[in-house]
């Protein structure tokens, strides 16, 4: 798939920031993917897109919920990495604790303060909702061609979550990245990775980030393995994407 083919998804959906959403009749788990936190990584736009658009055809039988959405729409919608400040550094303890405040949100004009503004009501409505354990996904891509890989802080919920995905998992990296919104989550106490597919605008990025949210949505208890789509072949794309490389790495 070339690059224009990937950036064609921005001229219809730029500037919704919720993709789409879909609940099961039972009470369950709630897992949230957010794609495009880097406007200039539409990858996980398509995959979370693909998923939805299979749910929906009503013949999965889940539980809880799913939601997928836009984590910077302005600098999605021109193809940038972001316009004055990197969205996933800006998730600090400080500035969590201003983005309380009715009034300093209020006052925010940058774009990306109001994006994250905007994506923080957006996070506690789904929070407020859910009836059942909170599972976050945050999709990402790298500017060269790797192996996929993921990311999280190294809680024992989220080692159980993420050691579901067969590829490279990486204890540590967080810590050494300020603000990222994974490590917000986490420590309000939900279960959260991110994931790392490939490179921007290659077409196998899409099919892993596509892999890892059915993958997840096992994990998390969303869908049952036995009824989920094509999941042994989901886990053997992203097993020979993985080139053989150990399963964990730690960064010291």
């Amino acid at each position: 798939m070339a690059t224009a083919a990937l950036h064609d998804i921005h001229t219809a959906h730029a500037y919704s920031r919720n993709i789409g959403q879909i609940a099961g009749k039972q009470p369950g788990p709630t897992l949230v993917c957010i794609g495009a936190m880097h406007g200039n990584e539409p990858a996980g736009v398509h995959a979370i897109r693909r998923v939805l658009d299979r749910l929906e055809k009503g013949d999965i039988r889940i539980r809880g919920a799913f939601f997928g959405l836009i984590g910077n729409t302005q600098a999605f919608s021109q193809g940038k990495r972001f316009q004055a400040h990197d969205l996933n550094r800006l998730w600090t303890p400080a500035r969590m604790k201003e983005l309380a405040d009715k009034k300093v949100r209020n006052k925010l004009q940058q774009a990306e303060e109001r994006e994250q503004v905007e994506l923080f009501r957006e996070l506690q409505e789904i929070i407020s909702a859910s009836r059942g354990d909170l599972h976050f996904l945050d999709l990402h891509t790298t500017s060269s061609r790797s192996a996929p890989f993921g990311i999280f802080g190294d809680t024992m919920r989220n080692r159980e979550f993420a050691r579901n995905l067969p590829v490279p998992l990486v204890l540590g990296l967080e810590e050494a990245l300020s603000g990222v919104m994974i490590e917000y989550l986490t420590n309000l106490g939900h279960i959260a990775a991110a994931f790392e597919s490939g490179q921007h605008d290659a077409a196998e990025s899409v099919d892993n980030h596509e892999s890892a949210i059915w993958i997840s949505l096992v994990a998390a208890g969303i869908i049952d393995r036995a009824v989920a789509p094509d999941i042994e072949e989901h886990e053997q794309r992203l097993h020979r994407a993985a080139h053989g490389l150990p399963h964990f790495f730690e960064v010291r």
